[in-house]
């Protein structure tokens, strides 16, 4: 991961194309890897949930910048709660 420059809005303020990392799982997330600010690639890890002792990766769908993680380490979520969004590259 590393930073970039600016990313694309459109003409309401929205990001174009904007990403939404959700839970799939109702856990605890255990690890955040990424920041805000950061660029990302395709498949990189972004944080992992553990739920019923398993781990679970959350990985970047696309490549892009984070905008936002909204969980911290130790954080409890819920099935579909918001966890960070991405911007495209």
């Amino acid at each position: 991961m590393r930073r970039g420059g600016p990313v694309a809005v459109g003409a309401k303020g929205l990001v174009v194309g904007m990403m939404e990392l959700r839970a799939e799982i109702t856990g605890v997330v255990v690890d955040v890897f990424g920041e805000r600010g950061v660029d990302v690639a395709e498949g990189d890890l972004v944080l992992i949930v553990e739920a019923m002792k398993m781990e679970i990766p959350v990985v970047a769908p696309r490549a892009g910048r984070i905008l936002d993680i909204r969980v911290g380490k130790g954080d409890t979520v819920q099935e579909d709660d918001l966890l960070a969004t991405i911007a495209p590259a």
